[in-house]
């Protein structure tokens, strides 16, 4: 988890709180939720949307916590996308 929050902050983003356990919050100040989401959906994750404050919420398992750098990976390939678009 800590290398997850730690990442998601070189990439921009706001994360809530200090996930220590299993479950991780986090929105970015210059884009929107849904296009996060968007973005980080085509790279074949399910990342819900919390409300209050609006963020993405993700829950740890043993089976996908195996796939964190992945997840680094995606997501960071994602906001480089975004960023191209604009």
């Amino acid at each position: 988890m800590k290398t997850l929050a730690v990442e998601l902050k070189n990439l921009g983003f706001k994360v809530f709180g200090d996930p220590e356990i299993c479950c991780i919050g986090f929105n970015h100040p210059k884009y929107s939720i849904g296009v996060v989401k968007d973005a980080i959906k085509k790279k074949g994750w399910e990342i819900p949307i919390i409300q209050k404050p609006m963020a993405l919420h993700y829950s740890f398992t043993p089976l996908n916590s195996l796939k964190v750098n992945e997840m680094v990976a995606d997501i960071r390939l994602a906001m480089s996308e975004l960023a191209m678009s604009k």
